[in-house]
């Protein structure tokens, strides 16, 4: 090996790490599932051990040793793409055919709900009744547990990415340009907040604009949490950031290769986030 090549693989190595230092490490890669033996688009973690994945025509498992093996859940629907657990119980999907389901049992099974406008994209509920179900260009409201929806309308000109209710009319949607919004009166009105993963960021490409959500959002009171997956250059990636003060600002991301390219991308409500892999594997991540 030649001087001039140890000094490339010497700045190579340092740029990656330097790349993926992330900002101090609160969030740490606490395991990856087995993969699915099927198509499986999204998944979830409530805590450590209890998860969820839900898929290609209707494919729904569940898991109850954190994912190093999945059990078959009684379902049936279209394609699912969008999932969210309210509590360690309480479980809402979404997919094709406007189609969403509801669990009482830890996903076990599944029960048929109202339909939504469009093909599910993303969910945030604040109890098992009252929540947030949205596709690329339609939100709707419910509260008596998707029985019925109450269309909430989006920010002019904007295609949803992801949403987090916060109270009933209240809540954040970030756009597929990486732009934040806040509504505080079901959508009559819509405030831009911050960019926190803006699509045309030169040192990260958040993945967004597919049938999954690329990007989550948490938020309690005026601290939160927003996840994006994506590229850093040719390497896969979770990026991570926290506010203090309701998303005006955000600190600095943090960085995490990731061992294939990410489908979505979740937070539960312990803040656990999962990435769920073009491989269908699950990356658990906590702090």
């Amino acid at each position: 090996m030649n001087k001039r090549t140890s000094l490339a693989i010497i700045v190579t190595v340092a740029a990656f790490t330097l790349l993926f230092a992330g900002c101090g490490g609160q969030w740490k890669e606490t395991g990856r599932t087995v993969k699915s033996a099927d198509r499986a688009y999204t998944g979830m973690f409530y805590d450590d051990t209890n998860g969820i994945a839900v898929g290609y025509s209707g494919l729904a498992r569940y898991t109850t040793d954190g994912g190093k093996s999945w059990n078959t859940a009684g379902n049936s629907s279209m394609c699912l793409f969008a999932c969210t657990m309210i509590d360690g119980a309480n479980f809402v999907v979404a997919g094709n055919g406007n189609d969403v389901r509801t669990s009482k049992n830890a996903g076990k099974s599944w029960d048929a709900a109202t339909d939504i406008v469009g093909k599910g994209k993303s969910l945030s509920f604040i109890d098992s009744s009252r929540g947030w179900g949205a596709s690329k260009t339609w939100i709707g409201e419910t509260s008596d547990r998707c029985a019925t929806w109450k269309p909430v309308t989006l920010p002019s000109g904007t295609i949803a990415e992801t949403v987090f209710m916060m109270a009933p009319g209240s809540g954040y949607m970030v756009s597929q340009k990486g732009e934040l919004f806040l509504t505080s009166d079901s959508g009559e009105h819509w405030a831009l907040v911050s960019v926190p993963f803006p699509a045309d960021a030169k040192d990260f490409t958040p993945s967004y604009k597919k049938d999954n959500q690329g990007v989550c959002l948490r938020m309690s009171g005026s601290t939160g949490i927003i996840a994006a997956i994506g590229m850093a250059g040719k390497t896969p990636a979770l990026r991570i950031k926290t506010t203090k003060d309701g998303g005006k600002t955000w600190g600095k991301a943090e960085n995490h290769a990731l061992a294939v390219s990410g489908m979505t991308v979740s937070i539960s409500p312990t803040d656990a986030i999962s990435v769920f892999g073009s491989d269908t594997a699950i990356t658990k991540f906590s702090r």
